[in-house]
């Protein structure tokens, strides 16, 4: 009779293990299967969104942090506090970053009647008679692009496949027939001045002259002018960061090993400034939500010094008008900051110190839903196209 007792026992034991190791197994291939299909873009050889600025869009992003790091700890929500106004980043001078009654600009900007999407570009259309090579078009451009300090681009009608392209991405033996230089009216760095409309319209010029081609612009150049101003205008109004604050309850700080390890749980992947990015898409429809960035104490944003070196207080900041559906986002912003401080040791903190409540975060999701909502009044939608040039 032991003996049957002992055997049952042994096939329970052995069953109970077998479910035990099953269970585990299953843990770790849904983890496995997640991280597959999380598309690491630092691991991507093909370009991205997240990366497709190039230089000239970095220093928009560095921009941003450093208005964020001389400030960081005061703009996070609380009942009292607000969405923290990035303006000043277009207009030093403005104190608010809000333009005063007397630079407020009458009408709306200009509506593209094909698309019903606001004008953000000037376009200069040239008519070659004869198809020029990728190599003579480029050399042209690069004697003038480098004195411009916002997006400008030349496309070109390719004349084997008939098709628009970006000439600077397309073969040196390659050809075109029609031409179409653009250059962004407005962005985070404010409207385009008339110095700036001066030299763009010198290099479609020169274009012309060499080329003997025939050129028409999209607007006039002073209508090119307002339309930038309204633009700025706009900017002006909604350019704004939505900000959390996650600080240590010891004053040992974090430890830079755990919050790496705690954002590739959250699936985040670093910049080259040692920024955390959560993302949303892949590869070449990759749109950045929000960011996480470590701080010493001195306002420096990214990961610095050694791995040895503390980090005291972590920031999780969303450009609110860049971003799509910016109140779900917020959302998930706040379970990322608050999985954070249960992770790491840590609290979610308002300007004063004091820990977030649930009155805090409603606060700040109210303040984004009112900004998303008075864009689509003035004809923008959050995390459009035409709202992440402007934004």
């Amino acid at each position: 009779m032991t003996n049957y007792y002992l055997i049952f026992f042994l096939l329970g034991a052995l069953l109970f293990a077998a479910i035990a190791v099953y269970s585990m197994l299953q843990q770790r291939n849904a983890k496995q299967q997640r991280r597959r299909e999380y598309d690491d873009p630092l691991l991507s050889t093909e370009p991205s969104a997240a990366e497709s600025g190039s230089e000239k869009d970095e220093p928009v992003v560095k921009k941003a942090a450093a208005e964020l790091g001389q400030s960081a700890g005061t703009v996070a929500g609380s009942e009292n506090s607000t969405v923290s106004d990035l303006g000043a980043a277009r207009d030093k001078a403005s104190a608010g970053g809000v333009a005063s009654e007397s630079q407020v600009l009458g009408g709306a900007p200009e509506v593209d009647s094909a698309s019903s999407e606001i004008v953000t570009d000037l376009v200069a259309r040239i008519n070659n008679p004869e198809p020029i090579e990728q190599q003579q078009l480029l050399s042209l451009f690069r004697k003038h692009d480098f004195k411009f300090h916002r997006k400008i681009r030349i496309y070109g009608l390719n004349q084997l496949t008939d098709l628009w392209r970006d000439i600077e991405f397309e073969l040196p033996s390659a050809r075109f027939v029609e031409l179409g230089v653009s250059i962004q009216l407005a962005d985070r760095d404010g409207g385009m001045s008339q110095k700036e409309l001066h030299d763009f319209q010198q290099m479609v010029l020169e274009f012309t002259t060499t080329f003997d081609a025939p050129f028409e612009f999209s607007m006039d150049i002073d209508a090119a002018h307002k339309q930038a101003q309204l633009l700025d205008q706009l900017g002006r109004r909604f350019d704004s960061m939505a900000v959390l604050n996650v600080v240590a309850k010891s004053k040992n700080g974090f430890r830079i090993a755990d919050i790496e390890s705690c954002a590739r749980d959250l699936m985040m992947s670093t910049d080259k400034n040692g920024i955390f990015l959560k993302t949303r898409g892949q590869k070449q429809n990759l749109s950045i939500l929000y960011r996480l960035a470590c701080t010493d104490g001195s306002g420096h944003f990214g990961i610095s010094g050694t791995a040895s070196t503390p980090v005291y207080d972590l920031v999780l900041y969303m450009n609110v008008p860049a971003t799509a559906e910016p109140e779900r986002v917020f959302q998930e912003m706040v379970e990322d900051a608050n999985n954070l401080a249960t992770w790491l040791d840590g609290k979610v903190v308002d300007k004063n110190g004091r820990v977030m409540t649930q009155r805090s975060y409603s606060t700040l999701l109210q303040q984004i839903s009112d900004i998303a909502y008075s864009m689509q009044q003035d004809g923008l939608t959050a995390g459009d196209p035409v709202s992440k040039k402007l934004f």
